[in-house]
C-alpha cells in the first residue's frame, strides 16, 4: 500500500504522518479497555511473574553496578 501511494507521489514524509495518526487512533482505542483478568496458572500469568522476577534481578545488577562503576571512578581521584 505504502509503496503504491509512493509511486503515485504521495511525500513520504505525508505517509509517516498519516501512520502517525493511524496509531494514535488504536493506541486511543487501546487505552479505554480494561486489562482482563490474567488468571493463576495461565501462561500469560507465569510469562508475567518471570518477566516481574527477572527485571528485579537485572535491576539489582544494574544498581551493583553502577555502584562499582562510581566506587571505581572515585578511587581514580584519591
Amino acid at each position: 500500500m505504502e509503496q503504491r501511494l509512493i509511486e503515485e507521489g504521495m511525500p513520504t514524509e505525508e505517509i509517516k504522518k498519516l501512520y502517525e495518526v493511524h496509531a494514535a487512533v488504536f493506541r486511543d482505542a487501546l487505552s479505554q479497555n480494561e486489562q482482563p483478568e490474567i488468571l493463576p496458572g495461565h501462561p500469560l500469568s507465569t510469562l508475567k511473574h518471570e518477566n516481574d522476577e527477572a527485571r528485579k534481578i537485572l535491576n539489582g545488577i544494574a544498581d551493583q553496578i553502577q555502584k562499582n562503576c562510581c566506587a571505581q571512578w572515585a578511587k581514580g581521584f584519591n
